[in-house]
């Protein structure tokens, strides 16, 4: 199979299944309704069908790369304490692997780039580039351990981030 297939099937998957969660936290009767709710504007649907992809892709990531230990979402503007942060601030993701690996890179740039290309069929008319943006950082054990860079996040008293999904 094609890394564009593959690409377009796992985002198809992770989107559908963001769909199908969006629905249910937010009450909504259908994936067909979430599209519309978000085309609209909706924030509050928008902002659930975010924490569905970033369930979506953390169980991807998750099945497909056995180093990956666990995914975790974070809030940028209270990692970095920046005040005037833009709203819609996208999905943050720290992925902890006991190693790191050049598939996975190579994994996570392609769900990025099709993220931003199923952005164009969802997004709402109040969305700028980083309502839909995917940003993932990944750290290893050492950095954890060490708490080096995003790895100093994970266990952080003041702003530990959510954890989505783990091994």
């Amino acid at each position: 199979m094609s890394t564009r297939m593959t690409e377009g099937i796992a985002m198809a998957e992770i989107v559908g299944s963001a769909m199908a969660f969006c629905a249910e936290k937010t009450g909504l009767p259908s994936k067909e309704a979430v599209a519309e709710a978000t085309r609209s504007g909706d924030c509050t649907v928008c902002s659930r069908l975010h924490d569905g992809i970033a369930r979506a892709v953390s169980m991807f990531l998750g099945s497909v790369d056995n180093e990956v230990q666990a995914v975790y979402a974070y809030d940028p503007e209270r990692a970095t304490a920046v005040d005037d942060a833009p709203v819609g601030r996208g999905i943050n993701l720290i992925v902890r692997v006991r190693r790191k690996s050049a598939a996975l890179w190579s994994l996570i740039g392609l769900l990025i780039s099709a993220l931003a290309q199923e952005r164009q069929r969802l997004a709402c008319p109040q969305a700028h580039a980083l309502c839909w943006s995917l940003d993932v950082q990944v750290v290893d054990e050492r950095e954890v351990r060490n708490r080096i860079g995003y790895g100093a996040l994970v266990d952080s008293l003041y702003v530990r981030p959510s954890l989505i999904w783990q091994r």
